[in-house]
């Protein structure tokens, strides 16, 4: 138990030293919560907003799903988002939106609970790279109105 210890420990300060970045995954449990959607149960990957930004202005290939309504992405969204309503997320539309499973996603809606449950429908889809990043009403970063 002692050598586990050692041995995630300097794993854990080996990649702060060297300045990476960690990303949150389902391994490494950092910031990852419980949430059940009828049957299915995943573990969601969060990311804080902080990191998303750094992530998005680094990587201009992730892609930014608002799952709130018409009328509130109208309101404020953050740029270059794609709206597809909690609604509408199906195989269908994500083929047309989002055709790559391997494309790394950030969800976010209001205040994270319906980006919970796109995260859930998402990752039964297949698509393997998804993070929650809350809601819109702690982003504290760009965002515009209109479409």
């Amino acid at each position: 138990m002692d050598m586990v210890i050692i041995v995630l420990s300097a794993l854990m300060f080996a990649g702060f030293v060297g300045g990476i970045e960690m990303q949150p995954t389902i391994e490494n449990k950092i910031d990852v919560e419980r949430y059940e959607v009828k049957d299915l149960k995943a573990e969601i990957r969060t990311l804080d907003q902080k990191v998303a930004k750094k992530n998005m202005d680094e990587n201009k290939d992730i892609i930014l799903l608002d799952v709130r309504t018409p009328e509130e992405y109208k309101e404020l969204h953050i740029p270059k988002s794609i709206l597809v309503t909690l609604d509408k997320i199906d195989e269908k539309v994500m083929l047309q939106k989002i055709p790559d499973k391997q494309a790394t996603i950030y969800i976010y809606c209001r205040s994270g609970s319906r980006s919970r449950v796109a995260y859930e429908i998402l990752y039964k889809m297949g698509y393997e790279n998804v993070y929650n990043i809350g809601g819109i009403n702690t982003w504290s970063y760009e965002t515009e109105r209109g479409n």
